[in-house]
């Protein structure tokens, strides 16, 4: 196993985790807490670790422009468009067509940095994609939605496609993982704060001792999750990386089975999809 494919499914265990964490702190707040801590913890704790351990002045010059460009696609601009997918055709639709996220990564990439990935890593992810889109459709009825809402989640999907396809190219430029992650995270965060600023109907902050040790672990693993991201793009190529990362719903629906077997279902719907996960993943590998 090369270290490129090893650092992208820790990366996919590691933002599992950090979900988890933040699933388990919204029983006693609300999603706009939990964003704001996340990212905010990230970045603080990726410019720690730039400062400690890499140097800083290479991204404050010109060449480290697609970082920013990085951080302004995901969450910033996939988040916007993710949402109002929700709001217009559901979370069930929104997140299936989401998934489609690791074709887009290959499609971008073969189109802009001439990767070549082999027929084997296709079909791979290919089978990874549908199998997401098995775990995440649920049926749901009532409300109507119109046939163009499919571009928001589609449109989400490639904004983080093209998150990794400028952080590949970032990589390039200035080849400094942890300073690079650093750029991306703080503009993602700022991104996030004036589109606070900008928003009407604000949702209240909902604080409490335990949703917020919560969210500060979810944003420290989150501080991982994006280290072992830069580090396997610095090596390997985006066709091969993301299509592993992005297996990590499987990862969540394990720690749902073994810690929410209460609230979460887990269905032969999700046991299905799991299984072409980890066919299209070892696809992947092989290829």
């Amino acid at each position: 196993m090369t270290s490129s494919v090893a650092l992208a499914l820790g990366a996919g265990l590691t933002f599992s985790l950090s979900h988890f964490m933040v699933r388990l702190g919204l029983d006693t707040s609300n999603p706009r807490t939990a964003v704001t801590v996340n990212v905010t913890v990230n970045a603080l704790g990726l410019w720690a670790l730039a400062g400690l351990f890499a140097p800083i002045r290479p991204i404050w010059s010109l060449s480290a422009w697609p970082f920013v460009v990085a951080g302004l696609f995901a969450p910033s601009l996939a988040r916007i468009f993710l949402y109002r997918g929700y709001r217009h055709m559901g979370l069930a639709r929104s997140s299936v067509l989401v998934g489609a996220t690791p074709l887009f990564s290959v499609i971008v990439a073969i189109s802009f940095l001439g990767e070549r990935p082999s027929g084997l890593v296709l079909l791979g992810t290919l089978f990874i994609i549908i199998g997401i889109g098995t775990m995440s459709y649920t049926r749901t009825g009532g409300g109507s939605w119109s046939t163009w809402t499919i571009f928001l989640p589609l449109a989400a999907a490639l904004c983080f496609a093209f998150r990794d396809i400028f952080t590949k190219l970032g990589l390039g430029l200035v080849p400094i993982p942890v300073s690079g992650a650093a750029l991306t995270a703080l503009t993602a965060t700022l991104a996030l704060y004036v589109s606070f600023l900008s928003s009407s109907g604000r949702e209240r902050f909902v604080v409490n001792a335990k949703s917020l040790w919560l969210f500060i672990g979810s944003g420290v693993l989150l501080v991982a999750a994006y280290l072992l991201v830069f580090f396997a793009l610095n090596q390997g190529d985006v066709s091969l990386v993301s299509p592993l990362v992005n297996i990590h719903p499987l990862y969540s629906v394990g720690l749902s089975y073994i810690f929410l077997q209460s609230s979460e279902n887990v269905t032969g719907k999700v046991v299905g999809g799991g299984v072409l996960i980890v066919a299209g993943a070892i696809g992947v590998l092989l290829g």
